[in-house]
């Protein structure tokens, strides 16, 4: 269980008792914020990916280069 759904009811209930006009928007701005969290964890994932082709790739650029200046 994340440790943020507390605070989500929480907040959400305190929301709803004190300030129910701003419901709506608490809840458009967390729909959101999920959306930005997923899409944040893709792009790391594909960073992550390219970062290790380009890692493989780089030692063989490295050797070929160290060949080239020594003749």
């Amino acid at each position: 269980m994340r440790l943020t759904r507390f605070r989500f009811w929480w907040q959400l209930g305190a929301i709803a008792l004190t300030k129910p006009r701003l419901l709506y928007d608490y809840l458009t701005t967390l729909g959101v914020g999920e959306h930005f969290f997923n899409y944040r964890y893709e792009v790391r994932a594909q960073l992550q990916e390219k970062l290790a082709a380009l890692k493989q790739e780089l030692p063989q650029e490295k050797v070929a280069y160290q060949l080239e200046s020594v003749s």
